[in-house]
C-alpha cells in the first residue's frame, strides 16, 4: 500500500474486518512528510472485505480492502 504524510506525526495504520474488529496492528511510527510504501502481511487473513484505517495528526482515511485468494 502507499500513503502520503503531509506533515510530521504518527501515523497509525489499522486493518479491521467488516464487523469492525480489530485485526491486525499494520504501524505505529512517526513519520515526515512524504510518500511512504508499506507491504501488507496477510498470510493467515480470511477471504473477504476489510477496511485500512490510517490515522494521523488529527485525520482518519479509512479505505475498503479485500482479499482474495
Amino acid at each position: 500500500m502507499e500513503y502520503a504524510v503531509p506533515r510530521a506525526g504518527v501515523v497509525h495504520i489499522t486493518l479491521y474486518d467488516a464487523a469492525g474488529r480489530c485485526v491486525q496492528e499494520i504501524s505505529n511510527v512517526y513519520c515526515q512528510p512524504g510518500i511512504y510504501q508499506k507491504q501488507l502481511d496477510l498470510a493467515g487473513i480470511a477471504q473477504g472485505v476489510y477496511f485500512l484505517r490510517l490515522e494521523s495528526n488529527n485525520e482518519v482515511i479509512t479505505k475498503k480492502t479485500i482479499v482474495l485468494r
